[in-house]
């Protein structure tokens, strides 16, 4: 949301008060056994008709200037960071909280241990990008 609401005030000058999210929920309602998918879908759609404040909902999430501030000033932090990165001057870095969560990582060994039996470097990482 923050990226969205930076760009908007980048591209306009205008400070945004916050962002209104119009949800719309699934239905929880279960195809029956016996009906027909036809039948399923009429029902669901007379379900919606009565409870129209069930599926259709509307939030409004108010973000401060201070936010905005704080999220530009981490984003400059970042941004730096990439481009150090991209030209070298600054090594990779892992996402701890990424090594176990959901499930393990793929690139466990290798960050866990340095063992890189079973993989392998590609000479070009996006094949479908060369001209």
């Amino acid at each position: 949301m923050q990226y969205y609401l930076y760009v908007l005030r980048v591209i306009t000058g205008r400070k945004p008060r916050g962002v209104l999210y119009n949800v719309l929920r699934r239905p929880q309602l279960r195809q029956k056994k016996d009906e027909t998918f036809s039948e399923f879908i009429m029902r669901v759609g007379v379900d919606l008709k009565e409870r129209p404040e069930h599926y259709f909902h509307r939030w409004e999430v108010p973000v401060s200037e201070d936010e905005m501030d704080a999220f530009e000033r981490d984003l400059a932090i970042y941004v730096k960071d990439f481009i150090a990165w991209h030209e070298g001057s600054l090594s990779h870095y892992k996402n701890p909280r990424a090594c176990l969560q959901p499930w393990a990582c793929e690139f466990l060994p290798i960050c866990g241990a340095g063992r890189r039996e079973g993989f392998y470097t590609r000479e070009r990482l996006f094949q479908e990008l060369d001209v």
